[in-house]
């Protein structure tokens, strides 16, 4: 995160004296322009190098606009390029290691020149560079640089790709032109923004001999029992969507790549104005022990605030730009075989919480007729004008009629009598190609809005850019969120509601009883298990964390509504629940009969859960959150 910092200013108490022991013009030779085998970026790709991977399914269009002019060009001629540690004097690598330990250990400035002045007591001869000095210094060994664009202050779009040549900001927020001027009184960028290439990563991995063949490994293994009983579901390599690659010859080198993106807001420190939103690369060549550690993700920007991104694909625009043209590959030096090769890499998911990823993947999101990123359910609206749909399985209030000015409406008449648990109606690749079909043909502005309630599908994402985007599969569901929240906290606030007809709600003394119990049994509870013990939810579940909701409804619900004699349809209930969140988070993987197994136990839990505590009921179909759909959305494609 130092490199977000940026090195155009001074940071108070650093020296800026001339005289600096790094000499950078000695390392000049020692770089080649034409390493990176871009000499000629006029010349277009040849019809030979397009292959399959560096084709759009929805938006080759998109593809090439992204590649722009960009090409490969021929190998190599000079062996390995850049600076090595090797080629630094002492003193820089003393600053080298220096730098890296302060970054690990999350270390202030002042630490950073307190063990910089203890270092030269140790060793004379030994100079540790500024801390503005050392960062340059490292740049020039990783590679590592930083691009910098133009965005509105207000967060709304990125001035790149489409917007490059924009000076006001067009961006709709809340009904309202968003209408910022682009520059100040002065020409500069009111607002500017950083992105990191990941291109010098990968350089300094493969020239440090840093670098794996997992994901080729896994999959050749994976390949070997895939459609039989022996298979086990465990990783990315396992699953149908890597498979289907392999069959069409997308791994030629194992050292190709596959690229997952993951974005969420993030509030940087404790004030109102610092949300910020963090865009990060994975990859999953990376086996699973290292892949989401701190080592192995890849900070590709943070978009600053105030506000969240409106047009978040503006602020992605230089990321997927260099993610496609590694689809078409980028010469690298391999030091462990000593020979340049051309390393490529595809974009396979886009993963964020559920209002993130209506930000990326062009549909409605979850407050939308067709509201569901993975089926084509449709919404159950209650009999208020409320905007926002549920989605059970049965149809509630299917006649009913709803005031609509002087008219009155039945909102759900055209709404199945219900949906099988067992056979959703699946969004595909096809009909997500029919919803932008669609779309393209709309004549007005009236036409389009129905087109986006009815089919869910609002534009085409960037995203969709990539040669392995397969709809819907390529965003796919935050169990996170689902399992850690979600879920447990609609069961406690259900639990006590007390509404007419339910088949049981805690009593006051029995709430207080089970609260006591969570507290008093989380003493107990092994470390393995949770981070911490759970608190007391009567006092605090209002700012439960996830890791307290999942051990609540996991650990502990279960044995207490036994003990107090709560019907057995809710512990039968409760029971799917559990076993089929415990089978899906599995670390040792699962088979194809577990497989089923996840299914029929949230749908068992689903059906029980309308049985018991929707009961065909209008005033109780808020209970019917898309959280509910998700679950069985989630696996009912296995």
């Amino acid at each position: 995160l130092l490199l977000f910092l940026g090195d155009g200013s001074q940071i108070d108490g650093e020296d800026d004296e001339d005289n600096d022991s790094l000499d950078w013009r000695r390392y000049h030779d020692n770089s080649d322009s034409d390493e990176d085998g871009e000499e000629d970026r006029r010349t277009l790709p040849t019809a030979q190098s397009r292959d399959r991977y560096t084709r759009s399914t929805h938006a080759q269009d998109r593809f090439e606009e992204l590649v722009d002019d960009y090409h490969p060009g021929p190998m190599p001629r000079q062996q390995g390029g850049g600076t090595r540690l090797q080629d630094l004097t002492e003193s820089e690598r003393a600053t080298v290691d220096h730098f890296q330990t302060w970054v690990e250990v999350d270390g202030t400035e002042r630490v950073y020149s307190g063990f910089a002045k203890s270092a030269k007591k140790l060793q004379k001869n030994i100079d540790i560079l500024s801390k503005k000095r050392a960062l340059s210094l490292v740049k020039l060994v990783t590679g590592v640089e930083e691009n910098t664009y133009d965005m509105c202050v207000n967060s709304c779009i990125a001035y790149i790709g489409p917007n490059a040549g924009l000076d006001r900001c067009p961006h709709v927020r809340d009904g309202e032109i968003c209408g910022e001027p682009r520059f100040d009184q002065n020409g500069k960028p009111r607002r500017k923004y950083i992105t990191l290439p990941i291109l010098p990563r990968i350089r300094a991995k493969f020239k440090s001999g840093m670098t794996s063949t997992y994901l080729h490994e896994r999959g050749q293994e994976s390949r070997d029992t895939f459609g039989t009983a022996q298979h086990v579901f465990q990783d990315w390599p396992d699953g149908e969507i890597h498979q289907h690659f392999l069959r069409n010859g997308l791994f030629d080198d194992p050292r190709y790549d596959l690229l997952m993106l993951s974005t969420d807001g993030a509030q940087m420190l404790n004030k109102a104005d610092s949300d910020g939103w963090i865009v990060l690369l994975i990859s999953l060549n990376s086996p699973l022990s290292s892949r989401f550690k701190r080592s192995d993700t890849f900070v590709s920007t943070i978009i600053p605030g105030p506000k969240s991104p409106g047009d978040i694909d503006s602020f992605l625009w230089p990321i997927m730009q260099e993610l496609a043209r590694a689809a078409l590959g980028y010469w690298v030096w391999d030091e462990e075989k000593r020979e340049w090769f051309l390393w490529r890499a595809w974009l396979v998911a886009g993963c964020a919480d559920q209002p993130g990823s209506t930000k990326i993947n062009g549909l409605t999101g979850y407050q939308g007729y067709s509201g569901c990123k993975s089926c084509l359910m449709v919404a159950n609206y209650p009999k208020s004008k409320q905007v926002v749909g549920y989605f059970p399985l049965r149809t509630v209030g299917r006649e009913v009629e709803t005031s609509w000015g002087r008219r009155r409406r039945q909102r759900n008449i055209n709404r199945p009598a219900s949906y099988d648990a067992y056979d959703l109606p699946l969004r595909t690749d096809e009909s997500f190609a029919q919803g932008l079909k669609e779309l393209s043909e709309a004549l007005t502005e009236a036409d389009r809005s129905e087109i986006q309630r009815r089919t869910g599908v609002v534009q085409l994402p960037l995203l969709a850019f990539s040669p392995c985007f397969i709809h819907p599969s390529f965003f796919p569901p935050d169990i996170f969120h689902l399992f850690g929240s979600n879920i447990s906290s609609i069961i406690w606030s259900t639990l006590n509601e007390n509404l007419p007809g339910d088949a049981f709600s805690f009593t006051g003394e029995q709430i207080l009883l089970f609260g006591q119990f969570v507290e008093d049994a989380g003493i107990d509870l092994p470390s393995c298990f949770a981070a911490s013990p759970p608190r007391n939810p009567v006092e605090h579940a209002a700012n439960y964390k996830f890791h307290e909701w999942s051990s609540m409804t996991s650990y502990y619900l279960l044995p207490f509504l036994l003990s107090i004699g709560a019907p057995i349809a809710l512990v039968e209930m409760l029971g799917h629940l559990v076993q089929g969140v415990r089978l899906t988070m599995s670390n040792s993987g699962i088979s194809t009969q577990q497989l089923s197994a996840i299914q029929e136990h949230f749908a068992q839990f689903v059906r029980a859960w309308e049985d018991l505590y929707v009961c065909d009921d209008l005033s109780k179909l808020h209970r019917s959150s898309y959280v509910f759909r998700s679950r069985l959305n989630a696996f009912a494609r296995c």
